[in-house]
C-alpha cells in the first residue's frame, strides 16, 4: 500500500508540474 500511495503522489505531482510549468506538456 505504501509504495502504491507514493507512486501516485509522484506521479500525480510530477504531471502537474509537467503541464503547470513545462511548455511542451
Amino acid at each position: 500500500p505504501f509504495m502504491i500511495a507514493g507512486l501516485t503522489l509522484i506521479h500525480l505531482t510530477f504531471l502537474h508540474e509537467s503541464g503547470s510549468n513545462n511548455p511542451l506538456g
